[in-house]
């Protein structure tokens, strides 16, 4: 599994709050409410994503269809997200060296190992 913050409750499989009250209980989730679970799945979602890390519901799946739905708050959020990019820093032996001495030589990027290899 590539994303462990992201877990998935396939909703037909339960019928009642208290059902899904003993799946959350099983599972050690406390920060989804069973009533919310029953009402997704009488609103038709038969399976719903929701990110661990920020208790949200990201992506339900309904009933009828064969794609994901995505939240669109969500949605908007990743079509904002800033892009990474190269950067446009120039290298010096001096920052190279700072950065091995607060981080050690695991955190230095391509660039800066070829870097070194330049300068030896």
């Amino acid at each position: 599994m590539r994303n462990k913050n992201i877990i998935s409750i396939h909703l037909k499989a339960f019928k009642t709050v208290e059902e899904f009250k003993a799946l959350l209980s099983d599972n050690n989730i406390t920060f989804l409410s069973p009533e919310k679970l029953a009402d997704a799945f009488e609103k038709g979602w038969k399976k719903v994503f929701i990110d661990k890390s920020t208790e949200i519901v990201i992506a339900y799946l309904h009933s009828g269809a064969k794609k994901i739905s995505f939240d669109e708050e969500l949605l908007d959020e990743l079509n904002n997200m800033p892009s990474i990019g190269f950067s446009k820093v120039e290298l010096t032996m001096d920052s190279v060296l700072d950065k091995i001495n607060a981080y050690g030589m695991d955190s230095l990027n391509k660039r800066e190992k070829e870097f070194l290899k330049v300068v030896k």
